[in-house]
């Protein structure tokens, strides 16, 4: 989902009204392919917990929303970091914090995998959180190494 015309006052005040009552979304993109296609309509609800797994709708530091998977979620300056990645992507977004979440997916025109996220995908959300990890500890302890 990618909409630039959409004002980042609007997303909060999204964020909002899922607090209450599910909201339906239009998808543009296939990056979340085969579980969401292009144009389908997905609802979204806001939660009081997000785990790696759970298909959000954030809104990107550019203002524009995306609708991608959450993969981690990690503690950075006294506040939580969340790590989301589009499943047919190599590579995770930047992380957002929580306000930057609209909310999850929770039905509409998608797979009931996203609504009832199996074991195995969060599984899956969290090696792909891992591997990220993995590669970020690589790259400064190479940069330690050099600056020694």
């Amino acid at each position: 989902m990618n909409d630039s015309r959409i004002q980042p006052a609007i997303w909060q005040t999204l964020g909002q009204i899922t607090e209450g009552e599910p909201l339906s979304l239009r998808v543009s993109g296939d990056c979340m392919d085969p579980h969401i296609k292009d144009q389908a309509r997905v609802t979204i609800r806001n939660a009081r917990v997000y785990l790696p797994g759970d298909v959000l709708v954030v809104q990107r530091p550019s203002g524009s929303p995306v609708v991608h998977r959450l993969i981690g979620v990690f503690p950075t300056r006294g506040a939580l970091r969340y790590l989301t990645q589009a499943d047919n992507s190599p590579t995770p977004d930047g992380s957002v914090t929580r306000e930057a979440i609209v909310g999850k997916v929770c039905g509409g025109e998608c797979s009931r995998l996203l609504v009832r996220v199996p074991l195995l995908h969060r599984a899956k959300a969290l090696s792909r959180f891992l591997t990220f990890v993995g590669a970020r500890l690589r790259q400064r302890t190479c940069s330690l190494l050099k600056d020694s």
